[in-house]
């Protein structure tokens, strides 16, 4: 279990860091434009069967096996909806709005991972509804 749970956390870490890094790209971007992006580039996921929604699809099953892995896997959607929250909103944003958009994105988005490519003509529909949705919040 150690060295499954070790592997998982070295993997995970390294698609925090990818998210990390799409905020740091986006630094200098107004509000409205950071969302489009982020947003976009994680749908681009549900287009097609990348390395990384590969991975997570194994890693999610040994999941519901594993209390170990379980538990690595709560604590990498803990920092990704971390990430987004404060990301995505205003500076000043109220906690319950954070809580709110994490609260819909993160399952949107991985769920977009699995299910995208049969959406794929939708895609660009997908992303102006995510869009106008988020913006609401």
């Amino acid at each position: 279990d150690t060295l499954v749970a070790a592997l998982v956390d070295h993997y995970m870490g390294g698609c925090e860091r990818e998210l990390q890094q799409w905020f740091a790209d986006m630094k200098g971007l107004d509000l409205v434009e950071r969302r489009k992006r982020l947003l976009k580039q994680a749908l681009a996921h549900g287009h097609g069967l990348t390395e990384m929604c590969l991975v997570f699809r194994e890693i999610w099953a040994l999941s519901s096996r594993n209390d170990t892995v379980s538990a690595s896997v709560q604590r990498y959607y803990a920092s990704y909806a971390s990430l987004i929250s404060h990301g995505l909103v205003a500076e000043d944003a109220e906690p319950e709005t954070r809580r709110r958009l994490a609260l819909l994105l993160v399952p949107y988005i991985e769920g977009y991972s699995i299910a995208g490519a049969g959406l794929r003509e939708n895609a660009d529909d997908a992303l102006a509804l995510l869009e106008r949705v988020v913006a609401m919040l």
